[in-house]
């Protein structure tokens, strides 16, 4: 006893160890993690899911917002449900919880931004569909002139273009259309207005703000950086996967070692077993002598259990555990002959043959039966009871089978009993099927969506279905009598099918036909109609059926589908098209190697004869194709077009094929391509034989920047120098890498560190400089250079590229010429004086112009007043006192009396009026001639104060002053205004600028023999400036004149100065704008342009390089036709 506890206390306490082991090693973690991966990558696809549902909508791929929406859902899904609420409690810890914080939060601010997107959108689609509906209502009055139907049409066609790709160019040409519109419709507004226009006008504009910001927000939206962060969560759960699974593997080899004794003992014990199992043979021995004579007791009670079996009518076998039959009665044979085609007998497996007969097909119930067999020797059923068919050659059988356990039976587990029912199941059916016929009969008169209608035979309805009054609308008493027709047809309805019908009515025959009919509501739709005559046993026609069948949804399908092969017709010519003009060569070539298709470009490369074969690796072993570096011939199992045959991906391989007339150097993509189980491949061959001629002259460019007389090198917008040429090297002492190793500021005193980022934001916002400073050398000494800066950013990179130029001698010059300057000053001094002076009385005199336009006009006005006749009505008043009633209502003068006075009355109302408006405006001409005297006073002091004006209201100040000159003169004027925003500047210098270019064009005008004297005014913003033009049909300017319009002193006019255009170019320099003509010749009129900016210029002071003396150089373009005011030296 003690031995067996030892035995069983070593046996437990061994399992034991190897449970708890094995609990240890159970990888615990790999589901977390997998869950945890799967739930990152259906973020991350859920996160590109959603940027390419918001691009399809930007590109106009997709119109509907469902995708976009379905992708927010799942993505908001994903990461609240998926990562947020993990199940991972053995792979999270506080870093990756963390982690996983930041992908919701960026997830949310993307779902914000997908919301924005979506609400922007619709408005940018709703903006363009009012457009184009205003458009289109607009081109469809009829007293719309052709040049606005012209100008809509355009706009439509480039609005449409900027809404789906939002590019600078469509941009530019949508405004500019929209800008043409404007001005057309202002120029016929005034004969007949036309409001759809205005409200197009709206629509573009605005259409114009929106498609910025949503481009933006989608800029911002595909920026989030959801993948990084998901990246980073996945790559702290491998980490802690990985500690997990290593501290798993050690128990695992704890639990082998256990094993492993385990397995020796149980070996020690099992030789024990052998020798008890000797022993035991012996005992079996004698039991099998005692199981002989039961045997036999047992072959008796079968003989007894046989004969009562063959006693019972209904086939019956036993089945024991395998299905096998071990017995059965005299009534089976027969049975089993007429279900089979074999005899199923004692040892045949009728379990097997159910199973047999499911394979086969032939018994659909033999499954059923089958199951309910296995549940019954199984013991999970009771018993089994159920109905089937069989048939034989000859006839169809109905049983019922019984599946009942057997209990107590030496070999047998189930009794099976086949009882036939057939002539019960047959008179079920009947009744059922009789029963059934007449409720479909019912149920597709009254359900279905088809309408029957039957009519006698003059065609007046009898009779219709509910289907009818469901598609029609119409009640059987609504139609109850009436012809079909004469309630169904309308106004569209083809007369050419009501003729076709009503023929084959007359011939009393039937017809199918296609038609429109009218529902009750009046709504049409399509019916496809089959009608068919009923005669009686005597060939009397007695009524007609009808099934009417509503197509409308076909209808429409065949009209869009009809649409859709058109735009399937048309994308296919656009692909053609791009594959005509596109410079790459295109050749697609089959699974045999034979070429299947080329475009124009391929031909140019590879030459008409070698595509045109059918066999491309023939012509390849003709062809020579060598390395570009060595000219070595590439093999032909090497060449791209065969490795792509062969399922490679060539991407970007340089070749050199060397053909009869020329060599040609190519840059060769090669894709395979899989079509109908064939492997094909698609190569695409770009000719690059000028780009390498291109590097190869950016490679003498190198070589002649090292060679230049001046330093050049390249900074970054750190300050750190990535780039200097050989002079720069030389002259500063350092070799070249170590000059790389540096900054600016090592090599710039003025420049220092701390002051770089200063100065770099000077630099992006000016682009450009030239300034002078010091460099200094490697052995600390310095000199003066002269530094050309110009800032650039290619590829999201910023830099500087600089040209430093030695002006020692030039510093020399400067100081002698610095002497000289000081003898000239006072000289200088009194012609600035002078100018000055010249300066005011132009000015002045302007305005004193229209001070004695306004001064004559209330002197002309008092002298016709109608004074005297007040003065007559005083004195008919005073002769008249003493009996003034009895004259206003009596005398034929009196009763006029009221009325002459209501006139004097509104006459001088009028009078006062008219005279308020002139005081007013030459109260304005007065305060503008203070304001000149004042801005000459304040020059010497730089006062420069600026104030927010609007542009178009300064325009119409200009007119104002000049209104008087223009209207004696029959000038007409056109304004062409566009919405544009206030700008800071000196309000009476930019008015002076404006009166003094009206009143030139007046008088160009008013030179000039035109019929009609025009004058157009525009404002508009361009880019950073509002741009303001005045342009005439004057005598124009010769191109000689041009080139010295705003030279001080240089007139055309008998009369003139020649300072006015020159003052006003010097005050639009001043105000950080200019001035520009332009004219195509004398009597071809002239355009006189300021720009002025949006933001006021300031002046900026720094450390380094500020400090230095430096300018922008001025750049303009001299035409024969165009010149712009430059600033010139030596005036203020």
């Amino acid at each position: 006893m003690n031995r067996r506890l030892s035995h069983l206390l070593f046996l437990t306490l061994t399992l034991l160890a190897i449970m708890g082991l094995y609990l240890r090693s159970i990888d615990r973690v790999s589901g977390d993690y997998a869950r945890l991966a799967t739930a990152t990558r259906v973020t991350m696809q859920h996160n590109v899911d959603l940027d390419s549902a918001v691009l399809s909508l930007r590109l106009g791929i997709r119109q509907d917002y469902d995708q976009l929406t379905y992708y927010e859902q799942s993505l908001h899904s994903t990461v609240s449900n998926g990562l947020g609420k993990l199940a991972a409690p053995r792979l999270l810890t506080p870093e990756l919880h963390r982690r996983i914080d930041n992908v919701e939060s960026l997830v949310q601010d993307k779902l914000v931004l997908s919301h924005e997107f979506k609400a922007t959108h619709a408005i940018v689609r709703n903006s363009i569909a009012a457009l184009l509906r205003n458009v289109e209502l607009a081109k469809q009055s009829p007293t719309l002139p052709a040049n606005l139907k012209l100008v809509l049409a355009d706009l439509e066609s480039s609005g449409y273009r900027f809404s789906v790709s939002g590019k600078s160019t469509d941009r530019k040409v949508f405004s500019d259309t929209l800008a043409k519109l404007k001005s057309e419709w202002m120029a016929t507004n005034g004969d007949a207005p036309y409001p759809k226009i205005d409200w197009t006008i709206r629509h573009g504009t605005k259409l114009i703000e929106l498609r910025h910001a949503l481009d933006e927000t989608v800029s911002r939206l595909v920026a989030i950086p959801v993948r990084p962060a998901t990246l980073a969560v996945m790559d702290d759960a491998i980490k802690i996967y990985q500690r997990q699974w290593s501290t798993q593997n050690r128990y695992h080899a704890g639990m082998i070692v256990a094993i492993m004794v385990l397995l020796g003992y149980c070996a020690t014990q099992a030789m024990a077993l052998w020798k008890n199992a000797h022993e035991l043979n012996v005992i079996n021995k004698a039991l099998e002598q005692r199981g002989d004579d039961q045997t036999a007791d047992l072959q008796r009670s079968k003989d007894f259990f046989q004969g009562v079996l063959d006693a019972i009518d209904a086939p019956i076998c036993v089945l024991d555990s395998t299905g096998r039959i071990v017995e059965t009665n005299a009534s089976w044979g027969e049975f089993s002959q007429n279900q089979n085609s074999h005899r199923l007998g004692i040892g045949s497996n009728y379990l097997q043959e159910c199973r047999r007969r499911v394979q086969d097909g032939q018994d659909d119930g033999a499954k059923q039966f089958a199951d309910a067999i296995e549940a019954v020797i199984a013991g999970h059923d009771g018993q089994h009871v159920s109905e089937y068919e069989c048939e034989s050659p000859t006839d169809k059988f109905w049983y019922q089978v019984n599946v009942t356990p057997l209990r107590d039976h030496q070999a047998g587990v189930a009794v099976v009993t086949h009882l036939d029912i057939t002539d019960r199941v047959a008179a079920q059916r009947k009744l059922l099927e009789t029963s059934e016929h007449l409720e479909l009969l019912s149920l597709v008169a009254k359900y279905t969506d088809n309408s029957v209608v039957i009519t006698d035979a003059h065609g007046c309805i009898e009779w219709v279905n509910d289907g009818f009054r469901r598609v029609s609308g119409y009640s059987f008493e609504d139609v109850k009598g009436k012809v079909p027709g004469n309630i169904l047809y309308g106004e569209k309805t083809d007369p050419s099918a009501i003729a076709q019908i009503q023929e084959r009515i007359l011939k009393k025959q039937g017809f199918d036909a296609e038609i429109l009919h009218y529902r009750k509501s009046g709504e049409p739709y399509w019916v496809a109609i089959g009608a068919r005559p009923i005669h009686n046993e005597n060939g009397a026609l007695v009524r007609y059926v009808a099934v009417d069948s509503e197509i409308t949804d076909r209808k429409e399908s065949e009209a869009r589908l009809t649409a859709v092969t058109q735009t399937l017709q048309t994308q296919k010519q656009t692909l053609d098209a791009v594959l005509e003009s596109v410079a790459a060569g295109i050749v697609s070539v089959n699974h045999q190697g034979d070429i299947v298709s080329f475009n124009p470009a391929a031909e140019e490369i590879f030459g008409e004869h070698w595509l045109k074969s059918e066999s491309l690796l023939e012509q390849l072993e003709a062809v020579e194709i060598v390395d570009p570096i060595t000219y070595d011939p590439i093999p032909l199992i090497q060449l791209p077009m065969i490795r792509a045959l062969q399922g490679e991906q060539v991407r970007n391989e340089e070749l050199l094929v060397r053909r009869k007339d020329k060599d040609v150097l190519v840059s060769i993509n090669a894709i395979p391509l899989a079509s109908d189980g064939q492997q094909g491949a698609v190569i695409t061959v770009l000719d690059i034989t000028q780009q390498w001629k291109r590097d190869l002259n950016q490679r003498m460019l190198r070589e002649g920047l090292d060679f230049a007389q001046d330093a050049m090198f390249v900074c970054e917008s750190v300050g750190r120098i990535i780039d200097a040429n050989e002079v720069s090297c030389k002259r500063l002492g350092y070799a070249r890498e170590d000059l790389l190793k540096l900054v600016v500021s090592d090599i710039d005193p003025g420049v220092p560190a701390e002051k770089w980022p200063d100065f770099w934001s000077q630099l992006k916002q000016r682009k450009a400089m030239v300034l002078e400073s010091k460099h200094r050398k490697i052995d600390g000494s310095t000199f003066p250079v002269e530094v050309t800066i110009n800032y650039s950013d290619f590829g999201g990179i910023q830099y500087a590229c600089c040209f430093a130029r030695d002006i020692t001698a030039r510093k020399l010059a400067e100081r002698e010429r610095d002497q000289l300057a000081g003898e000239l000053q006072n000289a200088a001094r009194q012609a600035g004086m002078a100018e000055v002076a010249t300066g005011v009385l132009h000015n002045v005199g302007n305005v004193l112009n229209s001070v004695n336009v306004s001064t004559n006009l209330i002197r002309d006005r008092i002298q016709a007043s109608p004074v005297e006749h007040l003065s007559k009505a005083a004195n008919v008043i005073a002769e008249n006192e003493a009996d003034l009633g009895n004259f206003l209502t009596n005398d034929k003068r009196g009763k006029h009396f009221p009325a002459l006075l209501k006139q004097l009355a509104t006459s001088f109302q009028n009078e006062r009026d008219a005279q308020n408006e002139e005081i007013q405006a030459l109260a304005k001409s007065v305060e503008h001639i203070k304001e000149i005297v004042s801005m000459q006073q304040s020059f010497a002091r730089k006062s420069g104060m600026t104030e927010s004006v609007d542009p178009i209201e300064m325009f119409e100040d200009a007119i104002k002053i000049n209104d008087a000159s223009l209207v004696r003169h029959g000038v007409d004027l056109v304004r062409e205004f566009d919405a544009v925003p206030n700008i800071q500047v000196r309000r009476h210098e930019v008015l002076q600028i404006l009166i003094n270019l009206i009143k030139n064009a007046k008088q160009a005008v008013d030179k000039a023999d035109a019929s009609e004297k025009v004058i157009r005014l525009t404002a508009r913003t361009e880019g950073e400036h509002v741009r303001l033009e005045v342009q005439d049909n004057g005598i124009g300017i010769s191109a000689e004149n041009l080139k010295n319009i705003f030279q001080h002193g240089f007139t055309t006019k008998t009369t003139g100065h020649g300072f006015g255009l020159h003052s006003c170019a010097n005050s639009a320099r001043e105000m950080g704008g200019c001035m520009s003509v332009h004219s195509d010749g004398e009597g071809r009129g002239a355009t006189f342009t300021l720009k002025l900016p949006l933001q006021d210029r300031k002046e900026t002071s720094g450390v380094g390089y500020f400090e230095s003396t430096f300018a922008r150089t001025p750049v303009s373009i001299l035409q024969t036709s165009e010149i712009t005011a430059l600033p010139l030296p030596g005036i203020p």
